[in-house]
């Protein structure tokens, strides 16, 4: 694995084992990839599998095939048409995944579509995303920055907190900044701006903007003055 695949303007490339493989104008590579080094600074197109230590795209990339890298950064515009798996995933531009997500830590800056699941150690967001099945993580901590949505949340600690800093604030009005998830399950769950339709935890509290169709907890049960709890359960 010396030789390098670097495609600079307009061209293409077959796949293969490579040191690093950039694409840095508009390029197609056709087959795997397996390097240590992925980058994208252009546009680019991938027909095939990619396994690398780090990959990177700045640019726009359509990777048809699964992902596999200990490190990733997409920081532009990216699609990966199969399954990625990490262990520090970083999305700070628009990503849309076809297939499921697994990851030591994802963090999360933009704006993510799963159409499968998302399963990690630490789910960390500060943006939006739509999880069309289950967000799994050992601790889940989600700042609102518009909708956020997950079919169902299962997580040790769930945090959801909404952004409310400066020219934000008037950015909600026309996109607000809320949860939806169908299920939300753990042991400690601190909600706020939240709509589910049943919360099941050990300690639970349920904060402003929430709007609840049953909560079933264990130990303790917090609900602020401004939410909508319509049943509650201790079991």
């Amino acid at each position: 694995m010396e030789n390098n695949l670097s495609i600079n303007g307009m061209g293409s490339a077959s796949g293969g084992s490579f040191q690093r493989a950039e694409i840095n104008g508009k390029g197609t590579v056709e087959g795997d990839i397996d390097c240590v080094v992925f980058e994208c600074n252009g546009r680019g197109i991938v027909n095939g599998e990619i396994k690398a230590r780090s990959v990177e795209v700045n640019g726009s990339a359509t990777l048809n095939g699964s992902l596999d890298a200990l490190t990733m950064g997409m920081n532009g515009h990216a699609r990966v048409n199969g399954d990625v798996a990490g262990k520090e995933v970083e999305i700070a531009g628009s990503t849309v995944i076809d297939g499921n997500l697994q990851a030591g830590k994802v963090e999360l800056n933009g704006k993510v579509v799963i159409e499968g699941d998302c399963e990690a150690e630490i789910f960390e967001s500060d943006g939006r995303f739509r999880i069309n099945d289950l967000l799994s993580a050992s601790h889940i901590d989600i700042t609102l920055r518009g909708e956020a949505r997950a079919k169902e949340i299962d997580g040790k600690t769930v945090k959801v907190r909404q952004n409310l800093l400066g020219w934000l604030k008037w950015l909600q009005i026309v996109f607000p900044a809320r949860l939806y998830a169908g299920k939300i399950e753990g042991e400690d769950i601190d909600l706020e701006h939240t709509k589910a339709d049943v919360v099941r935890g050990s300690r639970v509290r349920i904060g402003p903007g929430c709007e609840i169709g049953i909560v079933e907890y264990r130990e303790d049960l917090q609900e602020d003055a401004d939410a909508k709890v319509k049943e509650k359960r201790q079991v």
